[in-house]
C-alpha cells in the first residue's frame, strides 16, 4: 500500500517538475523573444551604417558643391576687377583721343630732337584719316 508519506514525495516531485517545466519554457521564450530583438538590432544596425554612408556622401558632396561655388566666385571677383580695370583703361584712352596731343608731344619732343626722329608713321596716318586729328602736331 501507498502510504500518505509516499504520495505526498510524489506530488512533491511533481511539483518540482512542473517548476522546472515552466522555467525550461520561460528560458525558451526569453531565449526566443532575445534572438528576435538582436536581430531586429541587427536590421536596424544596418539601417543606422547605410544612413551613415549617405550622410558621408552628402557631406562630401555638399563640400564639394561649396568649393565650387566658391571658386566661381572668385573668378567671377576676378573677371569683375578685369571690367573694372579694362573701363578705366578705356576710359583713359578715350580721354586721351580727346584730348589734344601736345602734352604727349612735349614729353616726346625733346627725346626725339635729341635723336633726330621725325614720327613719318604718325604723320602720314594722320594725313590720310582725317579722324586722326589729335595725332597731329
Amino acid at each position: 500500500m501507498v502510504t500518505a508519506g509516499k504520495e505526498i514525495r510524489l506530488l512533491g516531485f511533481l511539483r518540482c517538475w512542473c517548476v522546472v517545466q515552466i522555467v525550461e519554457s520561460t528560458i525558451k521564450k526569453t531565449e526566443l523573444e532575445h534572438q528576435t530583438i538582436q536581430s531586429t538590432l541587427e536590421e536596424e544596425l544596418l539601417k543606422v551604417e547605410d544612413i551613415c554612408k549617405s550622410l558621408t556622401l552628402a557631406t562630401e558632396k555638399v563640400k564639394k558643391e561649396t568649393d565650387a561655388r566658391r571658386q566661381v566666385e572668385k573668378m567671377l571677383w576676378q573677371y569683375k576687377e578685369e571690367v573694372d580695370v579694362l573701363n578705366k583703361a578705356l576710359q583713359l584712352a578715350a580721354m586721351d583721343a580727346i584730348s589734344p596731343r601736345s602734352d604727349v608731344d612735349a614729353l616726346l619732343s625733346p627725346a626725339l630732337k635729341e635723336e633726330g626722329l621725325k614720327r613719318p608713321h604718325v604723320d602720314e596716318i594722320a594725313q590720310q584719316h582725317p579722324s586722326a586729328e589729335h595725332c597731329r602736331r
